[in-house]
């Protein structure tokens, strides 16, 4: 299963990318809008996880994208540091199928997207 990880903090991404590849999942990630939709349209990801704030354009802008350009319905995962309704709102009328907010715990994470992905728990290796 491919994931497409987009978050322009390093250490997130890094973090990110790690744990998810510990599971048994491969992960392309991306530090900027752009990238993430050239990305999307070379890899064709199973579940996308993407930031708000992002350079070049936005985790709004790439969520538009794949839903009304593409019309693609893959699992979307927002995962942001901005806990505002208003935020969080936005984010699921565009199109995400889930809304994490930052700081996360990874185990949390890797059972949403399994969840979204209809995986079976065992999945993959365990993180605990």
């Amino acid at each position: 299963m491919i994931i497409l990880a987009a978050d322009d903090q390093p250490i997130v991404l890094k973090s990110l990318t790690h744990i998810l590849n510990e599971v048994g999942f491969v992960v392309h990630g991306s530090n900027n809008g752009q990238s993430a939709i050239d990305i999307f349209n070379d890899k064709n990801p199973d579940l996308v996880i993407m930031d708000i704030h992002m350079p070049i354009m936005t985790g709004f802008e790439v969520i538009d994208y794949i839903r009304n350009v593409k019309k693609s319905k893959i699992p979307i995962i927002i995962m942001s540091g901005i806990k505002d309704d208003a935020t969080i709102l936005k984010a699921f009328n565009l199109g995400a199928d889930d809304y994490i907010e930052k700081p996360m715990g990874l185990n949390q994470v890797v059972l949403r997207i399994k969840k979204l992905l209809k995986l079976p728990a065992d999945f993959g290796k365990s993180l605990v």
